[in-house]
Formats: structure tokens, sequence, C-alpha cells
């Protein structure tokens, strides 16, 4: 099937091939094939930015505080730190595309919640020219088509739009074999899921719990690898975190409130934490039919 990807402005021709995504991108619940890309896209990706999104909505309370040390006096402007070159900035500059932007560039390291708040924050304003914080952990690094798409007809493109591009491209360009979910399998216990907690995992090992078979642990590569859910439901895997490539997190829902995540790629400490607003969910479970 033919549709075209029309995000925020963009228009993008592209071919659509169900897949993992069918119940978003082929299903028939869906009014139309708009509805459907955009949904996967909100998937993997998040949120769309809006004009007025905000830090906090795009990535929650923690990503706010940091983002709030920027509106505050540096030490250099107290005259107590070294000098920096970004002044601080009045709150209502980082809306919409600035606030996706520094979101997703604090995504894209892995520790940023570890680090001094104030210089995560004037790194993610300007990654090309500010140096990283020390200890900051960067995320694996992608094959660049999966991060971005071009549009066709040189349609003008935000960096989400070219996200989506990019994301329903791999869609349709890799054959797609679930990993390890079987018709019936039962929904797991959540009493036996918080078994788990304090416990130091990996993530293959904490994504097993929920999927025996599986052997991908990056969000932002086994995203074809299960059923969208529309809620998180006990056992359902969520991911949140998200870059211009897809999620960099994920957890195991306990409920449709909390979910057990070790918070890091490299594992962890299991951890109960409460699920963000700006997450997905999908099952590691087949429907009735069988179908992922």
């Amino acid at each position: 099937m033919i549709t075209k990807l029309i995000i925020g402005g963009g228009v993008a021709v592209i071919a659509l091939a169900p897949m993992a995504f069918s119940s978003l991108i082929a299903g028939p619940q869906a009014a139309n094939e708009y509805t459907n890309v955009s949904a996967a896209c909100q998937m993997v990706l998040g949120m769309a930015p809006q004009p007025d999104s905000t830090v906090g909505q795009l990535g929650g309370a923690e990503a706010a505080a940091v983002a709030a040390t920027l509106t505050q006096p540096s030490a250099a402007d107290l005259g107590t730190g070294p000098t920096t070159t970004i002044p601080a900035l009045p709150v209502d500059e980082l809306l919409g595309e600035r606030a996706y932007a520094f979101v997703t560039s604090l995504n894209t390291l892995d520790n940023w919640r570890t680090l001094p708040a104030e210089q995560v924050a004037r790194w993610a304003i300007d990654p090309p020219n500010t140096a990283p914080p020390s200890g900051a952990v960067p995320l694996a690094a992608l094959p660049e088509a999966q991060t971005s798409a071009v549009l066709v007809d040189d349609q003008p493109a935000t960096a989400y739009q070219r996200g989506c591009a990019a994301v329903i491209g791999r869609a349709t360009a890799i054959d797609v074999t679930p990993a390890g979910a079987h018709p019936g399998q039962p929904a797991p216990d959540p009493a036996v899921l918080a078994q788990t907690v304090g416990q130091v995992m990996s993530n293959v090992e904490l994504l097993r719990t929920v999927n025996p078979g599986a052997d991908k642990d990056d969000p932002r590569q086994f995203y074809l690898d299960y059923r969208p859910a529309t809620a998180p439901a006990p056992g359902d895997i969520v991911v949140y975190d998200f870059t211009m490539a897809g999620p960099a997190h994920f957890g195991i829902a306990l409920d449709e409130q909390q979910m057990l995540t070790t918070g890091s790629a490299a594992g962890g400490p299991v951890l109960v934490r409460p699920i963000p607003a700006n997450s997905s969910a999908m099952s590691p479970t087949t429907d009735a039919d069988g179908r992922l």
C-alpha cells in the first residue's frame, strides 16, 4: 500500500507494510492512513511536538527541572564559576521544536539524570557546539538511515517528520521475525514480576521475564518485534525517553501506572518507577488469532 506521510505539514510518499505495526498501519480500527502513520510514529517517537509543547510535556518533570537551570543565573553570571558563552534563556523560548530538540538531545545520553543539571542543560541546548558533560554516556550509535529520512519533493521537514519517515521506512525494509511470542501465551503475574525489584539484571534478562525468546535489548531496535498496545497492561513493554531514532529505555508494566525498569541501556538494579506520560506500550504476547 502507498500512502502519504503528513505530520505537521511535511509530506512524503512512502510504501507501508503491516509487519509489527499491522494493528496501527493496516488495522481496520484506524479511520484513515494519516491516523495509522501518526499512531505508528507516536508509538516509536512519542508525541509529536506542537508549537506550545513544553520540555515537561515531552520529557517529564526531571527534564523540565534540567531545562529550568537555563532560566537561572549560572555560576559564571554570579562570579563564582568559569565563564560560559551561553546566557540564561527566557523560559518561553524553549517551546515546540526547541523543546523537542532539547529533550531528544537529553535522551541520547543514557545517564543524563545522574549528571549536574546545569552542565547537561547547557550541552542539550546546543550539542554541536558544546562539549558533553564529564561522565556522560551516549547511547550506542545507530545507522543514519534509522535516525532520519529525507522527505521527497523537497518538502519542509521537522526533526520529528524525518524521524517518522525513517520509522516507517524501516518497517517496510526489514523482514521481521517475532521475538519468541506464542499464541495463547498467558499474561505475566504482576506479583511474580515484582519479585525482580532490587535484582541487578541486564536488559535482556529483564525483557525475558515477559518474553523468554527475546534476544535484543535496545528498544530503538526491537520495537518491530512486538504488537502495539493502546494502554499498558501488566507484562506489557513500556518504552520511554524518546530520541529521534526511537526510545532510549524500556520498562515492564506492573499496571497502568507503574513499571519495572533499570533506567539504563547497560542494565542495573530493577526499580519501580511511574510510567511517564510520554511513553508507549507494546505487547510481548500474540492476540487471539496468533498475530503479533
